[in-house]
């Protein structure tokens, strides 16, 4: 079928009707059929050409026009098939419209013969019913189905998969309305196989045209790829140690979820990111210099030294590089080593707390009762010399140095103490009061009052009341003696979940700072007359009772001690 657009000399189209070709004017070129065979354009201009490829892709598209005119060159350059010059009467063009005649009778056959030898199934199909008036014998050669139940009208609608019959439709409005589609779905062969076909469709004119390609092998391969990926990322999810895949710019390309957790983000908002964005934290301070050594080829591994919180960090950094990608990339692994250093820490302090037990008890056994010694002669000496002024001062200071060494003996014999606890059934309150009133004469003297908020029922816990009640009045002797005068040590008790209960001490003194990683320690202490036990035998008391001891700065200013321990024993 032949058409033209806009007027065209009458000679012109005496010669086509002459070569048995009858020329239809159509107002418009949105009337312009999809299978159009020829198209003369009058005047033609780029915009025309284009519009008539769109529309109808398989017609032969002939310009008339003065051939000296500026616009020649563009319209070649958007592909015109031919250009036949405006002359007074046909003259030499009926030659050339002889030869176009020839090629639109050839054309469209070898365009079909091309469709039906290409592996890909080229087909088209109306807009307003969907059914198809061409399909390329490609389709047969598949087994999607034979010659006399494909072509047209007809309309596939059964050969496709049910759960995707929804978004082919969607796909098919969307290249109604203008816009190309391309995507993957599956067709039903004749045996009942299902073939995964990629499918390309644009609209042209009132049809849609497009084609469909067998990509199951490729698609049998990427899902085999997606399956192992899969399997990989899961088993390195499992891992508790963090895992990062680093590139040569040390930005992240993969890692598991351990490596999340730590970086805080989800694996979208960390892929891409440079270490440089986490610098300022640990453990990823102490990674970047590991990683640029192991981009280099080398590997390295590094421990953090125990930051703000008493955490440490154990790192490693290894170069990966394989024969396919030769670019320098780097996997870093890095687990958190601080609940196993303070166990490793605690193990050894008990095996040597074990091993000192009985010689630290004898000991102070031994120095007590000279103590006591002292201390009685130091009373003789002061009722004979009581009216001499001058000896009392120097009783005064004995005297001061004798508790300060009872004092020192007692908690070495809490600290090597071995004895089992004696557990049984008690008021948690009755055991703070305890605390409270052994530590008042002390918070008398330093002018600290101790506030105990008390819970609306009794919590009734089974616990050792004596190694117990010393516990807490370790914690709020520290807690009065770091308080400035005039401050409140603040208790609350509160039950967690029916199965453990959290008592914390807060005071408004400096807190802990960078002493909190050791402040559990035995011997350390921050105070010139301390003697660094009291602590450590909150921690031994605590282990004991199966509770766990938690030291924190507050926000706003002063130490806070948390203590968790069981209702009941296991």
């Amino acid at each position: 079928m032949a058409f033209h657009f806009r007027p065209v000399p009458a000679w012109l189209v005496d010669t086509f009707e002459a070569h048995d070709v009858a020329l239809h004017v159509v107002a418009s070129l949105d009337a312009l059929p999809p299978d159009a065979a020829l198209v003369v354009l009058g005047a033609p201009t780029v915009e025309q050409v284009v519009a008539v490829r769109d529309h109808a892709p398989g017609a032969i598209v002939v310009g008339c026009i003065d051939l000296t005119a500026p616009e020649v060159a563009a319209l070649i350059a958007v592909g015109i098939d031919d250009l036949v010059p405006i002359v007074s009467g046909p003259g030499e063009a009926t030659a050339r419209i002889g030869l176009i005649v020839q090629r639109v009778a050839r054309r469209p056959q070898a365009l079909i013969e091309l469709c039906h030898a290409t592996p890909a199934i080229a087909f088209r199909a109306r807009i307003d019913t969907g059914d198809l008036d061409f399909v390329s014998t490609s389709a047969y050669r598949l087994g999607l189905a034979e010659p006399n139940q494909v072509g047209p009208g007809g309309t596939w609608r059964d050969v496709l998969h049910p759960d995707e019959v929804a978004e082919i439709e969607r796909r098919r409005q969307a290249a109604i309305a203008g816009t190309p589609q391309t995507f993957v779905h599956r067709m039903r062969t004749l045996d009942g196989r299902y073939l995964w076909m990629r499918a390309d469709l644009r609209r042209v004119g009132p049809a849609l045209i497009g084609s469909l390609l067998d990509v199951s092998a490729q698609h049998e391969v990427e899902v085999a790829l997606m399956r192992i990926g899969h399997d990989w990322r899961g088993v390195l999810d499992t891992i508790p140690i963090g895992v990062v895949l680093f590139d040569s710019d040390r930005r992240i390309v993969r890692l598991n979820a351990a490596a999340r957790a730590m970086f805080g983000g989800t694996f979208h908002e960390l892929v891409g990111v440079s270490l440089e964005a986490f610098a300022a934290w640990q453990p990823w301070a102490a990674a970047g210099p590991l990683l640029d050594r192991a981009l280099a080829g080398e590997p390295r591994e590094a421990q953090t030294a125990p930051d703000a919180d008493g955490r440490v960090w154990q790192l490693a950094a290894d170069p990966l590089r394989t024969e396919h990608d030769p670019t320098p990339r780097a996997i870093v692994r890095v687990s958190e080593v601080t609940d196993e250093l303070r166990q490793r820490r605690a193990a050894e302090l008990n095996e040597r707390m074990a091993s000192m037990g009985n010689l630290v008890a004898g000991v102070a056994h031994e120095v007590r009762n000279p103590l006591f010694g002292i201390s009685a002669i130091a009373d003789a000496l002061e009722l004979r010399f009581a009216q001499a002024a001058e000896p009392l001062p120097h009783l005064t200071m004995l005297r001061t140095v004798v508790a300060r060494l009872t004092k020192l003996m007692n908690e070495l014999l809490l600290l090597g103490g071995t004895a089992r606890i004696e557990p049984e059934p008690v008021a948690l309150l009755d055991v703070l009061d305890d605390a409270r009133q052994a530590c008042a004469p002390i918070a008398r003297e330093q002018e600290v009052s101790i506030e105990v908020a008390r819970p609306a029922h009794p919590i009734v816990a089974v616990v050792d009341r004596a190694k117990l009640t010393q516990m807490f009045l370790n914690l709020f002797d520290n807690a009065i003696r770091h308080s400035p005068r005039g401050e409140v040590v603040r208790v609350t008790v509160a039950v967690i979940e029916g199965k453990r209960v959290r008592v914390v001490v807060r005071d408004r003194g400096p807190g802990f700072g960078e002493h909190r990683a050791r402040a559990l320690e035995p011997f350390y202490s921050r105070r010139k007359d301390g003697t660094g036990l009291g602590l450590a035998i909150v921690q031994q008391i605590a282990e004991r009772h199966e509770a766990k001891v938690t030291l924190a700065d507050a926000a706003d200013g002063g130490a806070v001690v948390q203590v968790e321990l069981p209702l009941e024993r296991r």
